[in-house]
């Protein structure tokens, strides 16, 4: 059962999402490690109908080091966008947390970040 503040947030997220007209993507947070890396990479989340918002949280606080806010923030984006953008860094980082994620029966990929 969600807290009154994750239901909170949900809505004001939920209200965001859809009076915002370009994409939503969440919030990238990296350590000072993370920031002298080549951020060439982008690990995304796809939307299924398969696992709940707590298994998603949960997961992603385990796996990416997520606080609370932003695990719901990125679960809630991929509900309502089908998919959001969870982490930049370089690919063999960035696989090693989509095949911890896919472990954990979420679907997940490892993108190249186009320059365009």
């Amino acid at each position: 059962m969600p807290s009154s503040l994750q239901v909170g947030i949900f809505f004001k997220l939920l209200f965001m999402v859809i009076t915002r007209k370009q994409n939503v993507t969440a919030p990238k947070h990296t350590s000072e490690t993370e920031k002298e890396i080549n951020n060439d990479h982008v690990l995304i989340l796809f939307n299924d109908d398969v696992n709940t918002f707590q298994h998603v949280t949960s997961s992603l606080m385990e796996i990416c080091k997520h606080n609370n806010e932003q695990a719901f923030q990125c679960a809630l984006i991929a509900h309502m966008k089908g998919n959001c953008e969870i982490k930049t860094g370089e690919f063999d980082f960035l696989n090693e947390l989509k095949r911890a994620l896919i472990s954990k029966g979420l679907t997940a990929v490892v993108d190249k970040i186009s320059k365009d």
